[in-house]
């Protein structure tokens, strides 16, 4: 009879332990492993919002335009029919405050019908995101892979830049309009002339006043942004150089610059090539 129960006590117990190791860090259910959430932005303020805008590689940034850099017979229809022109960004690199990698691709619907439009493509590597004055304006971007960033921040305020804006609300940044390597297609299209007459105006008046001060207006502004689906409110502070106007994103590790404007004096044509506006982000994650 002990034997018996001896036995018995010893099956119960490998049963037991048998039912723990099924149950046991390796197998439970409940603590499989799982990947990165998308952000959710309900019942959030505008504060919050952008504080959960964390961008990472795979992330989509959606940008609009009217013209983005196309032979000049389509120029001229696109801007005569108003018609959108829209790029989307992917990051494929993405570490904040240091370095950024991407590929775009812009589209242009360019029939009266939305029967026909044109493509560009490309990447930009190396994007300084931690202390240069630089901005490339998407227009700018050249249709080749692997292109070099050139030294500059992108569509981005580099840490340097958006820590002195936001702290004093003043700081500088170049946008390089007239060089030749930032350029591109532009530099060698029917732009050209509108790119040197806007040039000798800057002649004219840079020995007198500092042409790439960037000024932020006081406190922080609200501003419409589509994310992961969902319509926000989002802070930005608006800042302006002599060549126009800036929305930068109030977000340290993520200074994203959502809206640029040429000034008034410059050729509509010509803000037609440059302005643009992020108007919707995608798979940004907790």
């Amino acid at each position: 009879m002990t034997n018996k129960f001896t036995i018995l006590a010893a099956l119960i117990l490998a049963t037991a332990v048998a039912g723990a190791g099924c149950n046991g860090p390796m197998f439970r259910s409940d603590q499989e492993l799982t990947g990165p959430t998308v952000s959710s932005f309900a019942g959030l303020t505008p504060q919050e919002a952008t504080a959960r805008i964390n961008l990472v590689p795979g992330s989509v940034i959606f940008m609009r335009h009217i013209f983005a850099g196309f032979g000049d017979a389509l120029s001229t229809k696109i801007i005569a029919q108003n018609q959108a022109v829209t790029s989307t960004i992917v990051l494929d690199r993405f570490a904040p405050n240091e370095i950024a990698n991407l590929t775009w691709k812009t589209t242009a619907v360019t029939g009266a019908k939305n029967e026909a439009s044109q493509t560009l493509t490309g990447n930009l590597e190396g994007l300084d995101l931690k202390e240069t004055y630089n901005l490339y304006l998407p227009a700018y971007w050249p249709e080749k892979e692997h292109a070099p960033s050139l030294g500059s921040s992108g569509i981005w305020l580099s840490k340097e830049v958006f820590e002195g804006l936001a702290r004093n609300r003043v700081a500088s940044l170049r946008l390089e309009l007239f060089d030749p390597l930032t350029q591109g297609r532009a530099a060698s299209s029917d732009f050209k002339p509108l790119l040197d007459k806007l040039s000798a105006e800057v002649t004219k008046i840079e020995n007198r006043v500092d042409i790439y001060r960037l000024d932020g207006e006081a406190g922080v502004t609200e501003w419409p942004l589509r994310v992961n689906g969902e319509d926000i409110k989002v802070e930005v502070i608006k800042a302006h150089l002599w060549f126009g106007d800036l929305v930068v994103l109030n977000h340290a590790q993520n200074p994203m610059v959502l809206k640029f404007s040429l000034n008034n004096l410059a050729d509509p044509a010509l803000k037609s090539l440059l302005d643009y506006e992020i108007f919707e982000l995608k798979d940004v994650l907790e």
